[in-house]
């Protein structure tokens, strides 16, 4: 849905490849931090695309296109309504 780059608090490890990603799963948009590694596409120019995930407590699980698996802390979430009339 969205990428921003991660606003890190003073005395936090700073990276400049770090980013809060909205995740919409059903009816909650969840914030992830997501880490891009090196050599791969930043995850600005990835927004819109559709990825299967397994939402946990803390965590949000995807595989990435070569089926390697990754786990993102979750930062926050939000109920939003349902905008589909039936």
């Amino acid at each position: 849905m969205s990428v921003a780059r991660h606003q890190f608090r003073p005395g936090e490890n700073d990276t400049s490849r770090a980013y809060d990603v909205s995740v919409k799963a059903g009816n909650i948009v969840y914030v992830v931090l997501y880490v891009q590694p090196p050599g791969t596409i930043s995850p600005e120019y990835r927004t819109g695309l559709s990825v299967l995930v397994l939402v946990g407590h803390d965590t949000i699980k995807f595989n990435d296109q070569l089926g390697r698996s990754h786990e993102l802390p979750i930062l926050a979430r939000k109920t939003i309504s349902d905008t589909t009339k039936e």
